[in-house]
């Protein structure tokens, strides 16, 4: 049952790794989804075995996130030359994600009136609808936002610094209040809906 579980995972991290590709191409290069098709999933599989080594060695931990955050940047900049442009839509994107998987989570919990720390635990069948739930809420974002902006002209320079400087600072009280409400173990999810 445990291969069940990492395949899940596989699946939820290889799906974050290609979406972020495609959600940084459609912001970079104003590209479609098909451009370079082959490059972005042999890029997408080694970031996600890269990510799942780092998971097995411990799930929910701040280094993981930053690895991760490294991981994932790295493989944009392999696809895209413009690093600037690359890190700040990286980061945008995981603000994104832990936008989609906060509200999931909190959803299915007040839905089925279990807590979150339920839905946390490594091996659980709430688990897996939440990654299953999010991740298909992140497609589904990611798909309307590249078909939205894939013919749209470039962003200009000061709309790039004031997305970073928002996402920055978004992703950081993200981790933040999740380690906190992780590590404490009382997390409510009602404080985390407000906060998005």
């Amino acid at each position: 049952m445990m291969y069940v579980y990492w395949c899940i995972e596989l699946f939820a991290t290889f799906s974050e790794a290609f979406l972020c590709i495609i959600f940084c191409g459609t912001f970079i290069e104003n590209t479609d989804l098909k451009k370079n098709l082959l490059k972005r999933v042999v890029v997408s599989f080694v970031a996600t075995a890269l990510m799942l080594t780092i998971n097995h060695i411990e799930l929910y931990s701040p280094i993981t996130v930053i690895l991760a955050l490294l991981i994932m940047a790295l493989a944009v900049f392999t696809i895209f030359s413009n690093r600037i442009k690359a890190l700040i839509t990286t980061i945008a994107f995981l603000l994104l994600v832990s936008l989609i998987d906060n509200v999931i989570i909190s959803t299915i919990s007040y839905a089925l009136g279990i807590s979150v720390d339920d839905i946390h635990q490594e091996f659980s069948l709430y688990r897996v609808l939440a990654i299953i739930s999010s991740k298909t809420v992140l497609l589904l974002t990611v798909i309307i936002i590249n078909k939205l902006l894939s013919k749209k002209r470039t962003l200009q320079r000061r709309y790039l610094i004031l997305l970073f400087s928002i996402t920055t600072v978004m992703f950081i009280l993200t981790i933040l209040i999740t380690f906190m409400e992780i590590k404490n173990k009382a997390v409510n999810s009602v404080i985390s809906i407000l906060f998005f």
